[in-house]
């Protein structure tokens, strides 16, 4: 949502005069702004310390877990030669799994 103009003094207030409900219409409904505002409230507060510090302690427990399987199968490896799929490092909730080969990512997604 939004949209910025840039032009002349002459299509600025023509575009005020005549395209109003243009201009007003692109910007956000007041239900998404309070849902931005207290969604913004909650995380900034003690709550949402709570809640951050769950999901890095959960993002701790599915790294060593799935690190620890990972490295059942593939015992002492490469990671430039290996074709064994191995986790990028990333302290985000957001993880990767390298796979190389289509074949190789299909049975790693089954386990």
């Amino acid at each position: 949502h939004g949209a910025v103009i840039a032009g002349s003094k002459v299509l600025i207030n023509y575009l005020i005069n005549y395209a109003r409900p243009f201009v007003y219409s692109t910007s956000l409904p007041s239900h998404s702004l309070w849902t931005i505002k207290c969604a913004y409230d909650t995380m900034t507060g003690i709550e949402g310390e709570m809640l951050r510090e769950k999901v890095f302690r959960l993002v701790h427990v599915f790294r060593t877990k799935l690190t620890e399987g990972l490295a059942v199968e593939q015992g002492n490896w490469n990671r430039q030669t290996s074709t064994a799929p191995f986790l990028l490092p990333s302290p985000s909730p957001i993880q990767a799994v390298m796979c190389r080969g289509n074949e190789k990512c299909v049975r790693t997604s089954k386990r």
